[in-house]
């Protein structure tokens, strides 16, 4: 078998835009004057930047990191996750996987290069947060579902 058959070919999201994430993101935290932890990982969900901003809940960044790494896996919004497995999930990885509202993937052209996520505010804060750092890189955004 040929060498080419063992290679994919993948799109990597850069050091670059993982610091345009977190400062558009902080923009938009600091615009609806809510602190947050914000955190950018990569597909595989190793963490490329993070900040826990002045004022934000510490623990917040715990579960920011969930968030983003639950995007990362799933390539779905974190709250995506299905009920009957949220639990199970979260027990089987110790907490790496959670159903938060806050986490979204980063998708560029269709590739999942990895995924954000934010902590410490409401959920819809959260993820417009994120949205804001996903645009600033031209990824796809994800519309905040209104309550019904």
């Amino acid at each position: 078998m040929a060498a080419a058959s063992y290679v994919i070919p993948a799109s990597t999201l850069h050091h670059s835009g993982a610091l345009a994430m977190l400062g558009a993101a902080v923009a938009a935290a600091e615009a609806m004057g809510q602190p947050q932890c914000i955190v950018v990982v990569d597909a595989s969900g190793e963490v490329l930047g993070e900040i826990r901003m002045t004022g934000a809940k510490f623990l917040s960044r715990k579960s920011a990191l969930a968030k983003a790494r639950s995007a990362a896996s799933s390539g779905k919004p974190s709250d995506a996750l299905p009920e009957p497995v949220r639990a199970p999930l979260a027990a089987a990885t110790g907490g790496a996987v959670t159903a938060l509202k806050g986490g979204l993937p980063i998708v560029v052209n269709g590739a999942l290069l990895g995924g954000i996520g934010v902590g410490s505010g409401t959920g819809d804060q959260d993820i417009q947060v994120a949205n804001a750092a996903l645009a600033a890189i031209g990824a796809d955004v994800v519309p905040v579902e209104s309550p019904s």
